[in-house]
């Protein structure tokens, strides 16, 4: 029987990017709402935990000491003059009360996930509020400042288990391939936007890997504006024939940002978002599901972790092997949700290339909504929820 472990922690509201970051951390506890409005949280055969911190000895097996210390140093508010050299500071990395504490959480549900997975406890482990797979050993990039994708590998790795990193970010996974470029026992894949048009600006073909590990990075870069219909020939043509070949133990995956970065305002070109979580979705059960036996594997001998990916509960994957109840009401009733709470009215249909599909808009939502954040909005979403908590502590 196919076992799925949520992991989710509510601690997301002591953190904080800032009101100009475009990474509201705001979207995980929206994305939690969403997924208990379709059952996820309550299937039979789910469970939801919360991750603890990770320790400093468990994020040092990949980032240097001197970069955690300057971490430590700055997340409690000391004056590190030469924090740029890090990569932090302002613009995609910025420096915020309690950033040390934040990236631990994130790096601790990741190596929750691996745990379970590696230990036989769960079959899938999904975890949306990892997956930040910039961050380098000696600095932060892209918005990320641990890498808990690397962490969840290594702890994989560790157990003596084959794994396949499949990145459908739409930019490349860079600190994953950076991390196992040598090593033949993790195979990674990355499809993104090419990169001398997208951040980071890595992710060509000619990036296969190196020494014993050559052969093991691959690289899918596609164009701007890649539609649905190219992403998924690219993706069937490349992915489910690479990772049913490497035959691996475990497959983790790092969607986030799947929607390809068109701009919000050019509704008349598709997106591959859609595309890429139903291929994903499609080729992920053909390596767990039965359906291995015709590629030559046995049930379930592939395990499954899914880091980020907040577009794919919102999307309605089923991450759990049970059917959901994809209905326009809970869409629509998350959507209203969303325009009480920020001020702006959601959209009530996606844009072009989702047609058909009613209700709330699910990753554009984040994007529209959480740009448009008021202080309104975040009273009611942060600051008015944690001063409740305080107050009935208090009064306890």
């Amino acid at each position: 029987m196919t076992t799925t472990a949520i992991i989710y922690s509510d601690e997301w509201r002591n953190f904080d990017y800032g009101r100009e970051h475009p990474l509201r951390m705001e979207r995980l506890g929206l994305t939690w709402r969403l997924m208990e409005a379709y059952g996820l949280t309550a299937l039979p055969r789910a469970k939801v935990l919360a991750p603890e911190p990770a320790q400093l000895e468990q994020i040092a097996r990949f980032h240097t000491r001197e970069y955690i210390e300057i971490l430590r140093a700055v997340s409690a508010g000391d004056w590190v003059p030469h924090a740029a050299r890090y990569g932090l500071g302002p613009g995609d990395n910025p420096i915020f009360p309690g950033l040390w504490e934040a990236a631990q959480l994130a790096a601790g549900g990741s190596l929750l996930a691996a745990q379970l997975v590696a230990g036989g406890e769960v079959d899938r482990a999904f975890h949306f509020a990892g997956g930040l797979h910039h961050a380098m050993p000696g600095r932060a990039s892209g918005f990320c400042y641990v890498n808990d994708a690397v962490l969840a590998i290594m702890h994989l790795r560790g157990r003596g288990l084959r794994v396949a990193y499949v990145d459908i970010d739409a930019h490349h996974g860079d600190g994953v391939q950076f991390a196992f470029y040598d090593d033949p026992k993790v195979l990674t894949i990355s499809t993104h936007e090419r990169g001398d048009r997208l951040f980071p600006g890595t992710g060509f073909v000619v990036e296969m890997g190196e020494g014993e590990g050559l052969g093991y990075s691959v690289n899918v870069p596609l164009q701007p504006l890649t539609d649905d219909s190219v992403y998924h020939e690219a993706f069937e043509a490349v992915v489910p024939p690479l990772v049913t070949a490497f035959q691996p133990d475990a497959l983790v995956v790092t969607p986030w940002d799947v929607e390809f970065p068109i701009g919000l305002n050019q509704a008349d070109h598709r997106v591959a978002g859609v595309a890429a979580i139903d291929a994903m979705r499609d080729a992920g059960n053909r390596w767990v599901f039965p359906e291995l036996l015709d590629e030559g594997l046995e049930p379930h001998s592939t395990r499954w972790l899914l880091t980020n990916g907040f577009e794919n509960a919102t999307h309605g994957v089923d991450i759990s092997g049970e059917p959901l109840e994809r209905g326009i009401a809970s869409l629509e009733a998350h959507a209203e949700y969303l325009a009480a709470i920020s001020g702006h009215p959601a959209p009530r249909t996606m844009i072009s290339s989702f047609t058909g599909m009613q209700g709330a808009a699910l990753g554009v939502a984040n994007a529209v909504l959480f740009r448009a954040w008021d202080s309104q909005a975040r009273r009611a979403v942060v600051e008015e929820p944690v001063a409740q908590e305080e107050a009935a502590g208090k009064a306890g």
